[in-house]
């Protein structure tokens, strides 16, 4: 009894104990991030830490020191490039992130924190301060308040993450009286994998607003029912896919203006079998719409389905790669490569296809249908090893690297409003082929010969 006794004091004492080491896995993992931060353009200003016995909250203040090497940090490990002038934007940024863990470990794996602006750049604020006291105090304040605030969750174990973007909804009337308006709201996020570089990410916005009112003229941008989901494994194995609700952008005054969107849908995906890639583009908007003083036209069920075939995977890879040197560092060099790696994916032979390019219906003033067009193709590119000899000595002979077949569906209405602004009537008329209330044309170039609808193209 004394021996079982002894050992439930000693297990006793090893459980209060541990709390008092505290959660290593999340600690050494904290570190691990700091530690990469700061290898790659950001200064850790600050740190304060605040431990009781079963949770400790720390507070950092980062500089971003380096915002050149940082960018290029990123756009190593991300699909979608980060473009160069963001550099000088965010130069100099001061962040604060307050971040809290459970000292249990093995119970509460998560970290949690805030990161948020707390200055832009010294040189950037004086300069705003001499500019506009105003508005630098408008902003200071701003970013007292945590203005822009990131909130994360992060399970260190299964590497799952989930949070959101803190509202910003501001206004102010700037020195020459134009009242400006923002409204951001309903942002989330969750996804899985390296917290700058995921493997897994989806995101909602609710809404995002921007109106401008000066007098009589207004400009006005919203934005409702945004999402998107992202799948990576490589450079070349991919899969994006977003979809928004509305989107408009309206100008008001002298010129009225007005464009819309309403329920887009689009998806971007790449894969590879063996040595070979391929690459997809979709889009459908059920409705797009501009007004002018002009033109007042709505195009409705408007679609592509475009792909990328028969790629080869490392030339590809190749020339993702040079063009991500060449944005991050503009050089004659550099631009060579990335023209040189071109020639070689294109060398390797590609088929470029279009499966769907159309529209339903073309509305012009609110009254007059002129219907649709729809296109559907294929574009062979041969392979050619002398590609880059015939590009720089003969490339007239270029036209023997391709053979292609087209479908091109146009409405009578459209065919013939065309007509009045580009006359092709003669030309045109005499190839076509009906096909109900549509002037159809199948235009195929093999081996160098030009047909339209099974007959020769007269020169």
């Amino acid at each position: 009894m004394k021996k079982l006794l002894a050992l439930l004091f000693v297990l006793v004492l090893l459980a209060a104990a541990i709390p008092v080491v505290g959660n290593k896995l999340v600690e050494n993992t904290l570190n691990e991030k700091i530690e990469l931060l700061s290898a790659h353009g950001i200064e850790v200003k600050s740190e304060n830490i605040d431990a009781s016995y079963l949770q400790t909250k720390k507070h950092y203040e980062f500089l971003l020191k380096d915002s050149e090497k940082f960018l290029a940090y990123l756009n190593q490990n991300s699909h979608r490039e980060i473009p160069p002038y963001v550099n000088e934007m965010v130069d100099g940024i001061l962040l604060g992130a307050d971040v809290e863990y459970n000292n249990i470990p093995f119970v509460m794996n998560a970290i949690e924190a805030d990161v948020y602006v707390m200055s832009l750049s010294k040189n950037m604020m004086q300069e705003m301060k001499n500019e506009d006291a105003e508005f630098y105090a408008f902003v200071n304040s701003f970013f007292e308040k945590k203005g822009i605030l990131y909130h994360l969750q992060y399970d260190v174990i299964t590497r799952d993450f989930n949070g959101y973007i803190k509202d910003i909804r501001e206004q102010y009337t700037l020195k020459d009286d134009t009242n400006v308006s923002i409204d951001f709201s309903g942002m989330n996020y969750k996804g899985s994998g390296d917290l700058l570089a995921p493997n897994i990410i989806s995101s909602n916005v609710e809404r995002i607003s921007l109106i401008a009112l000066k007098d009589t003229t207004e400009l006005r941008f919203d934005l409702a029912g945004f999402s998107s989901a992202s799948e990576f494994e490589s450079k070349s194995r991919y899969s994006s896919s977003a979809s928004l609700e509305n989107i408009a952008l309206i100008i008001k005054g002298e010129e009225n203006i007005a464009m819309y969107s309403k329920d887009l849908k689009m998806s971007l995906s790449s894969d590879t079998q063996e040595s070979f890639a391929k690459m997809y583009a979709k889009s459908n908007f059920k409705e797009f719409g501009i007004n002018t003083r002009e033109l007042n036209v709505k195009v409705y069920d408007l679609n592509y389905d475009i792909s990328l075939s028969d790629l080869d995977k490392d030339a590809l890879e190749e020339l993702q790669d040079v063009v991500t040197q060449a944005k991050q560092s503009p050089s004659n060099s550099l631009e060579l490569q990335v023209r040189e790696s071109l020639i070689k994916l294109l060398s390797r032979g590609l088929v470029l296809g279009i499966d769907d390019l159309s529209f339903k219906k073309l509305l012009l003033d609110d009254t007059k249908d002129l219907q649709g067009i729809s296109i559907h193709s294929q574009i062979f590119f041969k392979e050619d090893a002398a590609l880059a000899n015939k590009l720089l000595y003969t490339p007239v002979l270029l036209i023997q690297n391709l053979d292609s077949d087209i479908k091109i569906k146009i409405s009578k209405e459209i065919f013939n409003k065309i007509n009045e602004n580009a006359p092709m009537t003669t030309l045109a008329m005499e190839y076509a082929k009906v096909e109900g209330e549509n002037y159809v044309f199948e235009i195929s170039f093999h081996n160098g010969e030009l047909l339209v609808n099974g007959r020769v193209l007269k020169s």
